[in-house]
């Protein structure tokens, strides 16, 4: 399995968390009702927030309308429930560790978490939810924020977009009907356009919005950065272990899409012609994910089944390559990642083989990737015997070539423009993402996440609770003021290519800030400075 192919497991880092935190959810009291455009929807209220759930933000894409842009929801009369089902899924592929839950197309929907009592005269700063997943597992409703807007101080809206082929599938004959690809982010950008017209109701500032996400939902993040219909939608983009690209993972070509499209419509049984997307939009969504590639198929598009396509319409490049043109909507950006991100990747191997990884195979990833000859200079700077194994040395290698070394570039071309700030999440305690791996504590994939939802776990000590408070308490604050720092906070300086300051995320009294390549340093982004510009 060449190393590309460890970037599938992506896909599963955000869909464990929603069988692994649940949030302070109580039991309904007084029900809540809200008018929005298209009709009123009944929340529950509790004494820490109020919740609405499966708010529609567009029609259901069915039938004609798969593969086609979000319309507009429907208008109901009278009020609809919004109270209870927080399982809705777009159709994916069931994990073997997941529970099994209902998915629908019927998916495009928002989930709204307010402070409790929170009025349109309130106007306070909104945060808009992109899950991860690897564009192809996960669910808006899989991030649970009762727990997170109190502290906040802030509305926030988790959003739940299409998927897999459903959302990324690039065919010259869907760029024939409209040259607008990439449904699964013009969804995103439709719940941006609800959130615009109804958040006042829900006492959000229309004008106050804030974009942040993990993973996949990072990379949507830098993406709207980039995609000029997106302009005016937000005015603060947080992105969280998915800085722009890695040397693994970036918008695909629209040659290379539709290659891979054409491949998986012949494996659905709708071979190439006239009735090609009639045949494909007549199938069971069902038939559709089991047509898709596994998560580790190393004939998928960029190391991942599914990924944003650079169609030239409505995303117009590589965000990464945007980014570092100047080419994006400018505003404050917040930008980081977790100091151990691969140790979740090479966990959910040995979760699938039953074994720890060896000497041979981790050799033979190295060997994989590039050759021999860089299998070698890669075994040299990442000994075993150093981190004390393999599994520890490949993933000490796929954090800092998949995510350290992006992160620093990219908040090196973000601050050549815009305020930005960069974090390095090291909580080397933070409980395990994946349930059937409870040793598994460590700032892996996806483990930041867990602070920012259930600040309250009775997995974490003291220490671990204060660190989850503070953490909501910045975002809150950016989300605000577009900065991270106030009279409360600990002082977080912008990032700056000279000194390249991170905020350093721990419960365990290290210093708040790293600098002058502190980072750079425990990452050897030397050398992946030297190598990454030859890896594809």
């Amino acid at each position: 399995m060449a190393l590309r192919r460890w970037l599938g497991t992506i896909a599963l880092a955000v869909s464990v968390l929603g069988g692994t935190v649940a949030g302070p959810v109580r039991a309904a009291e007084p029900q809540d009702v809200v008018q929005t455009g298209s009709g009123a929807v009944k929340g529950v209220a509790t004494a820490g927030y109020r919740a609405f759930h499966g708010i529609p933000y567009a029609k259901p894409p069915l039938g004609d309308l798969r593969w086609r842009p979000p319309q507009p929801p429907a208008a109901w009369t009278g009020v609809r429930d919004a109270t209870g089902n927080r399982t809705v899924r777009c159709p994916q592929h069931r994990l073997s560790y997941e529970p099994d839950r209902p998915m629908t197309e019927d998916c495009l929907v928002v989930d709204v978490y307010t402070p409790p009592g929170a009025t349109d005269a309130d106007r306070l700063p909104v945060m808009v939810w992109l899950h991860g997943g690897g564009f192809e597992n996960g669910s808006g409703a899989d991030f649970n924020a009762a727990g997170f807007v109190a502290r906040a101080d802030a509305v926030v809206v988790s959003v739940t977009y299409r998927l897999g082929a459903l959302g990324f599938l690039a065919l010259p004959g869907l760029r024939a009907e409209d040259p607008k690809l990439n449904y699964g982010l013009q969804d995103q950008q439709e719940a941006l356009r609800w959130v615009h017209r109804n958040i006042a109701a829900f006492g959000g500032d229309a004008g106050r919005v804030t974009l942040f996400g993990e993973s996949a939902g990072a990379l949507s993040t830098c993406a709207h950065l980039t995609i000029p219909s997106s302009a005016g939608l937000f005015h603060r983009a947080i992105m969280q272990s998915g800085p722009c690209e890695d040397s693994q993972v970036h918008a695909a070509t629209l040659a290379a899409a539709e290659k891979h499209g054409a491949g998986f419509a012949d494996k659905a049984g709708c071979p190439d012609g006239p009735d090609r997307l009639a045949c494909l939009r007549a199938l069971p969504a069902a038939d559709l994910v089991a047509a898709a590639p596994p998560l580790d198929d190393p004939a998928s598009v960029q190391g991942v089944p599914w990924a944003p396509v650079v169609d030239g319409t409505f995303l117009p490049g590589d965000p990464a390559d945007l980014v570092r043109a100047g080419k994006f909507t400018r505003m404050p950006v917040m930008i980081g990642i977790n100091r151990e991100e691969g140790r979740l990747f090479t966990a959910l191997f040995r979760l699938k083989t039953d074994h720890d990884l060896t000497e041979t195979e981790y050799r033979a990833q190295l060997d994989a990737f590039g050759g021999p000859l860089v299998g070698g200079i890669f075994a040299l700077l990442y000994p075993s015997e150093r981190y004390g194994s393999p599994e520890r040395a490949l993933a000490a290698l796929l954090t800092d070539m998949m995510f350290a070394h992006p992160v620093q570039g990219m908040a090196s071309a973000f601050s050549d423009r815009v305020p930005t700030f960069a974090y390095e999440f090291n909580e080397p305690k933070a409980p395990s993402v994946i349930p059937t791996l409870p040793d598994l504590r460590c700032a892996c994939h996806a483990s930041e996440i867990l602070y920012l939802l259930d600040p309250d776990s009775a997995r974490y000590d003291a220490a671990q609770k204060a660190l989850a408070d503070q953490m909501i308490r910045t975002w809150g604050t950016f989300a605000a003021t577009g900065s991270p720092t106030s009279t409360t906070l600990p002082a977080w300086p912008g990032f700056n290519r000279l000194s390249s300051p991170y905020r350093n995320l721990n419960s365990a009294g290290e210093p708040d800030v790293t600098r002058f390549g502190a980072f750079q340093n425990v990452h050897q982004d030397w050398f992946w400075a030297l190598v990454s510009p030859f890896l594809t």
